[in-house]
C-alpha cells in the first residue's frame, strides 16, 4: 500500500500553496487540498481514479501533514476519541486536529505524518468517511452507510462478490 505523498512540514499554522484532488463518492464531491505538486497525483494513484475537476466540491479540506518526534499510538478507530472545543477538534490524542465550518463546508486538518504511512493510511480513510457524511448532510442527500467492500481482479477483469453475508466461511 502506497503512502500519500506531499510536502511534510513542521509549520502547522502557515498559509501555503495547495494542489487539489476532487474525490467523487456517489453524488458527493470532496476537495482534498495538500501541499506539494505530488499530493494530488498520489491521491489519484491511491484511489485509482482521476480527480473530478468538472464537479464543484461539496466540501473542501485543507490537509497539512507534519513531522513529529513522538511515536503516537495509532488506534484502530478515529471515531472513538474526539474532543471538541469552540469550533476546533482533536482526534486520538492529537493525532489529528483541525476545524470545520459546516455552514461553508470548509475545514482544515493537521495530521501527524505517522497516520499517512504504511498500513496506518487505512485509519486515515476514516477521516474521509466523516467528510463524506458531512458533505452529504450539507446537501440534504441521504448518505446511507459506506462500508468496506472487497473485489477480485483476475486476468485483467474485476469481480465484486455480492449477496447476503455468510454467518461463517465455508471451506
Amino acid at each position: 500500500m502506497a503512502d500519500l505523498k506531499g510536502d511534510v512540514t513542521s509549520d502547522v499554522t502557515g498559509d501555503h500553496d495547495y494542489t487539489e484532488f476532487r474525490l467523487r463518492v456517489g453524488e458527493v464531491v470532496i476537495a482534498l487540498r495538500g501541499r506539494g505538486t505530488d499530493f494530488a497525483a498520489s491521491l489519484a494513484e491511491y484511489f485509482m481514479c482521476d480527480s473530478d475537476t468538472d464537479a464543484a466540491p461539496d466540501l473542501q479540506l485543507d490537509l497539512q501533514v507534519y513531522e513529529h518526534e513522538d511515536r503516537p499510538e495509532i488506534p484502530s478507530s478515529l471515531f472513538t476519541n474526539k474532543r471538541f472545543d469552540q469550533g476546533s477538534f482533536t482526534i486520538a490524542d492529537e493525532l489529528v486536529h483541525g476545524r470545520y465550518d459546516a455552514a461553508t463546508g470548509k475545514g482544515e486538518l493537521w495530521v501527524k505524518a505517522a497516520l499517512i504511512k504504511g498500513r496506518s493510511i487505512r485509519i486515515f480513510e476514516q477521516l474521509l468517511l466523516m467528510a463524506y457524511y458531512s458533505a452529504a448532510a450539507r446537501r440534504g442527500i441521504p448518505s446511507g452507510t459506506l462500508i468496506h467492500g472487497a473485489g477480485i481482479i483476475h486476468e485483467g477483469r474485476g469481480y465484486e462478490p455480492q449477496g447476503p453475508a455468510s454467518p461463517r466461511w465455508r471451506g
